[in-house]
């Protein structure tokens, strides 16, 4: 694999560049600084590419550009920004100054920009206008906009053809026009009415009730019986009756909106909270609370504390805690802290060696000496009550 060719790219060349020991191509400065990876370093400062060659020879990064006025020489913020001139003098030295530049000279102020190019003689008449001249029109915009609608013109075919186009491209109808599509009909659709009048009615003879409705007086409606083959007599009414009848257990108006429910009837549903599918019911036989408790004691603790471990074990901090932690919980150091028995020694290299405790060795063992347990031991909120009683007995004894 590492045999070359006659021009040296072999293809382990070609997958590892540096193995030949001649460096990578490296991208041009003046393109790289435009590129993000330019700025990829930890720790290197932002710099504007246009401002990278600004910075190439200082050595502090931090270096103001420009020169420092000497005391009297300094130019004043309203000197700087206050550039209008005041005067007419003023005025027409700015004219002079401004008149310097190129694009004032292009363009200069209300005239358009001159780019040098020379008009005809004629073009510099005062009536001189661009374009051609066309023939004034009796027609309107609107005439022209909508041609199928509102154009007038003397010939009736021209009219009914453009409008035949708008339809057949727009399916621009007039507002209540009839949607025709030019079928071919035997009869004229205009006149034509469709359907069989007389004595043959359809579905089976029952539309004959729908003609006499919609011709006929009310008079006649109520003379004719809806079913004719039912034998019931003249005074006969189809229906039943709305009022509430004890006999038969029936509801009136009343009843149905105010509500006269059994205690069977008002009971709740059998499936109100729970389920009633087999399979899916959680039926125990002892008392058993379902669910994750908040304090796991019933999974061992870690042997090491971790803040991979997000468990609670019972030993975490409560919400007082949280919202008012110790006096000196930013340096590592709890309340409880305080009241762990402590050796004699260890006591006294920190009391003796603290400034805020001015406490000699005998001072030290006698109060040691007197508020230790049985095991020599204290802690050191001990010592302190010790020390400040110690102080206030003094105090009142002078």
């Amino acid at each position: 694999m590492n045999g070359g060719t006659e021009q040296g790219d072999s293809a382990y060349l070609c997958l590892n560049p540096n193995a030949s020991g001649q460096a990578k191509p490296q991208t041009p400065e003046h393109v790289r600084k435009w590129r993000k990876s330019n700025f990829l370093d930890p720790g290197k400062r932002v710099i504007h590419p246009a401002l990278i060659d600004d910075f190439r020879n200082v050595d502090d990064q931090n270096v103001v550009f420009g020169i420092t006025a000497q005391d009297g020489e300094s130019c004043h913020v309203e000197d700087v920004l206050n550039l209008l001139p005041e005067g007419e003098c003023e005025k027409v030295v700015l004219e002079l100054k401004e008149a310097e530049y190129k694009s004032s000279q292009l363009e200069p102020l209300g005239r358009s920009f001159h780019r040098g190019h020379k008009q005809p003689a004629f073009t510099q008449a005062s009536d001189f206008r661009y374009g051609v001249t066309s023939a004034k029109s009796n027609e309107d915009a609107k005439s022209l906009l909508y041609p199928g609608e509102s154009v007038k013109v003397e010939n009736n075919e021209d009219t009914a053809r453009t409008k035949a186009n708008y339809i057949k491209s727009h399916r621009s109808y007039l507002p209540g026009e009839q949607k025709r599509r030019d079928y071919n009909w035997p009869v004229d659709p205009l006149t034509t009415v469709f359907g069989d009048k007389g004595e043959n009615f359809a579905l089976r003879r029952s539309s004959r009730g729908v003609h006499e409705a919609l011709h006929s007086n009310m008079d006649c409606i109520e003379k004719r019986r809806l079913k004719q083959n039912i034998p019931v007599g003249e005074d006969h009414v189809f229906g039943i009756t709305t009022h509430g009848n004890s006999d038969n257990n029936m509801e009136d108006c009343q009843g149905v909106m105010r509500g006269n429910y059994s205690e069977q009837e008002q009971m709740p549903d059998k499936d109100l909270g729970k389920s009633v599918t087999p399979g899916f019911r959680n039926v125990i036989s002892d008392m058993r609370t379902f669910g994750c408790p908040s304090v796991r004691t019933d999974i061992p603790k870690y042997g090491r504390t971790s803040v991979a471990d997000a468990q609670n074990y019972g030993d975490d901090v409560n919400a007082e805690y949280l919202l008012r932690p110790g006096r000196y919980a930013t340096i590592g150091v709890e309340d409880s802290d305080f009241l762990i028995p402590r050796t004699r020694d260890y006591l006294k290299s920190v009391f003796m060696e603290s400034d805020a405790f001015k406490m000699d060795g005998e001072l030290f063992d006698n109060l040691f000496k007197s508020i230790c347990d049985s095991n020599d031991m204290a802690s050191v909120e001990q010592i302190q009550r010790a020390y400040n009683n110690n102080n206030n007995n003094n105090r009142f004894c002078s």
